[in-house]
């Protein structure tokens, strides 16, 4: 359940920061060539930003899980 809710939450902060940054890419005016370079580093930034977290967050989701079992 608890890793349901992470996913999610990854998941639904990505879009809406991707959702931010295309207005912005669309508002500012910037030409198209240079729109693709500017995603494709937000993309490569964020896969090397959940590189880096994904074993911290496992270890997390386990510290938290073994301790509510234990609670009960």
């Amino acid at each position: 359940m608890l890793s349901a809710l992470w996913e999610i939450g990854v998941l639904s902060g990505t879009a809406i920061f991707g959702l931010k940054a295309g207005l912005a890419l669309g508002l500012s005016g910037l030409p198209r060539r240079l729109a693709l370079p500017l995603l494709l580093a937000y993309a490569a930034g964020l896969y090397g930003l959940f590189r880096l977290i994904g074993p911290r967050a496992r270890a997390l989701q386990h510290l938290a899980e073994h301790y509510s079992c234990n609670g009960l």
